[in-house]
Formats: structure tokens, sequence, C-alpha cells
């Protein structure tokens, strides 16, 4: 095989399947060099991931053996939606039932502790997995991890890496910000992608699967997150280890006020790179491609030798009225540098350009995107951040000039390329009608998608 000029292999991609993408494994064929290019690069690529997977559990192992006095370490997940059912119930609701969803949470205790391990669930009938949830959730966890412990010195959390819940800049100022909101400082480590299994995947199984037994013996009926919260506090009387939390949509609406008043929501360089964040200062956080948790970093990382650290200094440049971003790093790094001192003009032509970061994207966005050299509106349905590659719900045309959109009768969801998304909806469409509801955009937006797609990428 090796004398010949090409090679064929297979490899597993995201395709076309009608109106889908989906993963299939595709037979290519490369020139033999182009081929040793690609496997060296893979190769090499795979080799970090490797190492970063068995970084983040050593490291993550070292922390709960050796946590400080008055430190904790909470690691987290959203579990899957909790769908309520009945032991009796008319066909029809099968397929309207309603959903629970479910945040599970593992505490961690200094070795010191009688009980070194509580398990937390926060149950809501708010669906949203994003940063608003978990800063609401977190919100309601501190101040009962404080009330356990008022002499708590630090929170180190621990997570999988989804940019939409987790791994992104609202998270990133949450840390910033800790010390000041909170009263301790807070860490954040992130799981290599793909490999974020851990003690929480059971939580959240074994809490379903209790629910799902009660309901099926009669011994309840679970058809809100109300009655779930009311299962769970029956399950705690009769002797369930797991304590749990609830928050409703006023909790919500709470924290995403106070986040988009507080908070300025910035972009760090390389974020999908960076799996250990630590505040400093509201407006501040180092970065690192892996923890550390030696004898000094544990302690601060100040005085430690170690390397691989970069301060990103978080700031927004007011002159272009909160439309452009710019991140200061104190410190020169590869995954900290930025271009620094940029006008107005250069920020346009970067714009103009309309590429999206990925981080900029969560679940239920609104955007513009191009698909088949049309463009469309929808919102963000999930983001596959290796492939770079967003699945959007897109609506349909109904105004005679393209300025009003309702959504299909059958669902519309396609996985596009994130170079395919034109721009990012400020304003949500406004709905209207009573019996089929349509959608229209501001004309500012319209112009502006109309402009994005008239321009070559």
């Amino acid at each position: 095989m090796l004398e010949s000029t090409a090679i064929k292999f297979t490899q597993w991609k995201r395709v076309p399947d009608g109106t889908k993408m989906r993963f299939k494994e595709i037979e290519e064929t490369l020139p033999k060099a182009d081929f040793c290019i690609k496997f060296d690069k893979d190769l090499a690529e795979f080799r970090d991931h490797v190492d970063r997977v068995h970084t983040q559990y050593s490291e993550l192992k070292r922390l709960r053996e050796n946590l400080p006095e008055n430190e904790v370490l909470i690691w987290m997940d959203f579990a899957e939606n909790f769908g309520c059912v009945s032991v009796e119930e008319v066909q029809s609701a099968y397929w309207n039932a309603a959903m629970v969803s479910l945040h599970t949470m593992v505490v961690y205790y200094p070795a010191s502790k009688d009980n070194r391990i509580q398990s937390y669930v926060a149950a809501s009938d708010v669906l949203s997995h994003n940063a608003v949830a978990v800063y609401t959730i977190l919100n309601q966890m501190i101040g009962i991890l404080v009330e356990e412990n008022p002499n708590l010195k630090r929170i180190h959390y621990l997570s999988d890496s989804p940019t939409s819940q987790y791994r992104n800049k609202t998270i990133f100022q949450f840390i910033a910000m800790h010390e000041e909101e909170f009263g301790m400082p807070a860490r954040w480590n992130y799981l290599e992608s793909g490999h974020g299994k851990g003690p929480c995947d059971g939580l959240g199984a074994s809490v379903k699967r209790a629910a799902d037994n009660a309901v099926k013996q009669g011994k309840t009926s679970i058809q809100s997150a109300d009655d779930f919260m009311e299962w769970a506090r029956r399950a705690r009387e009769s002797g369930s280890k797991v304590k749990y939390i609830f928050y409703n949509q006023e909790d919500y609406d709470i924290s995403e006020k106070f986040l988009s008043e507080r908070i300025t929501p910035i972009a760090v360089k390389g974020t999908f790179k960076i799996h250990y964040v630590i505040g400093n200062g509201i407006n501040e956080v180092y970065s690192r491609v892996t923890s550390c948790y030696c004898n000094k970093c544990i302690v601060d990382i100040s005085t430690s030798a170690c390397e691989g650290y970069t301060l990103n200094r978080l700031v927004k440049d007011t002159a272009t009225s909160g439309v452009v971003e710019v991140i200061e790093p104190l410190e020169s790094s590869e995954e900290g540098e930025t271009v620094e001192g940029r006008n107005v003009e250069e920020e346009e032509e970067e714009l103009n350009k309309h590429t999206i970061e990925l981080d900029k994207l969560s679940k239920d966005t609104w955007v513009a995107a191009m698909y088949e050299r049309k463009w469309y509106i929808g919102q963000v349905v999930d983001i596959d951040e290796n492939d770079k590659e967003v699945q959007v719900k897109f609506m349909t045309e109904t105004g005679r000039y393209g300025e009003s959109f309702k959504w299909p009768k059958e669902d519309d969801i396609i996985w596009i390329k994130l170079d395919n998304i034109l721009c990012i909806i400020l304003s949500p469409p406004n709905p209207s009608g009573k019996r089929i509801k349509t959608y229209t955009i501001s004309v500012n937006e319209l112009k502006k998608i109309e402009d994005l797609a008239k321009t070559p990428n």
C-alpha cells in the first residue's frame, strides 16, 4: 500500500442525511504525502488529548485527597430532564408530558470531616441548561455551604466542558467576581471533552430511577417540578441521603437580570483550550491548559514555580457602545495573547468578515445563517465544539418581502458549519397573531442580515 500513489482510508465525519447532519463512516482517498501529513497531525492532536485526559483526572484526584481545611470541591453536571409521569394517564398525556430539569452536584469535604461526600440535586421547571441556570443554582448552593461552614475559604468547581453551560465567558466572569460577590475565591476545573463521566451521572440516574419507581408503585404522581420536590421531601424523610434544592422561573429571571446588568461578558481567547480558571479580582482570571494542584498551586499559585498560567484582564471597549470586545492579557502567551490597541475601523473590518466565535453561542440563541445559498433565521439547538458545528432550528418566511417568519409544522433542524452563521440576532423576533404566530425582526436587523448575506466569506 505504501508504494501506491494514493491511500484509501475511512473516518467518521458529519455528513448530510436528508435534512439533518449525521456521523457516518466515510471512505476517503488522499495522495500518500497528504495522508502522512494528516496522520501526523491527527496523531499529535490525539496524543495531546489523551495527555489532558490523564492530567485532569490525576490532578482532580490529588485535590480530593488533599483538600485543604475549610475548602470544598463541587463536581456538577446537568442530567437528562426527568419526564413527568403518572400510573394512569390518557394517551395524549404521553405527548404533552411536562419535564423537570435536574442539575446534579457532588460536594467533597476535607478529610477531617466525618461525612466527606454529600449529594445534591437542583430541580426546576426551567428547562434552560445555560450559564444563567448554573449561576442561579450555585447562588443557592453557596448559601447552603456557608451556612454549614461560616469559615469557608475557597470553592473548587469541577464540570465537563460544554460551552453552552460551563466553559464560557459568563462563567469566567462569575469566577472573577466570586470573592467580591460571595466572600471567598474560587477555581473552576474542566474535564477534557468527551471524558466528563463521573459520580454526577450515577446520581442523576439513581434519582430518576427512584422517582420512576415511586410513580409505578402508586406512591406518588409527578406532573410538575413542584410534585417532584414533594416526592423528594418524602424521600428524605424515608432516609434518602440526597439533598434537594429548587429554583423557579422567577429565580432564573432575577439571575438573568443581575448578570446582564452586573456582568460584562468578555470572550477569552483560546477558551476551548482552557481547563483551569482561577479568579483574580473582579475583572481578571488566570487560565491554564490543564489543572495543577501541586503542593504550591493548591495553596497559592503566586508562590508556585509551575508554568503555563496566563493572566487575562477582562476589559470592554466602551468607545464602540459595547459592540467591540477587547481582551488585554497582562502576560503574553500562546493561549492568552490578543491584538491590543485596535481602533474602531479595524474592528468594523473584522466584524464585516461576519465570523462568529463559538463561545458566543448558546442554546436558544437567535441567529441568521446561510443554507444552500439562502439566509434563514432560527435558534441554536446544540453546539459541537470539536467540529465547530452548530445545530439550528430554522423558521420559514411568511411575509411578502421576507420580513416575517413562522415555525414550520415539522421542525427543520439542521447541523451547519460555524462559518455559515452570519450573525447573532440581538433583538429576538417579535411574535404576533393568535391562531398562527408569526415573528418579525427589526428593519436594522433585516438590513444587517441582507448585507452580510451578500458579503463573500
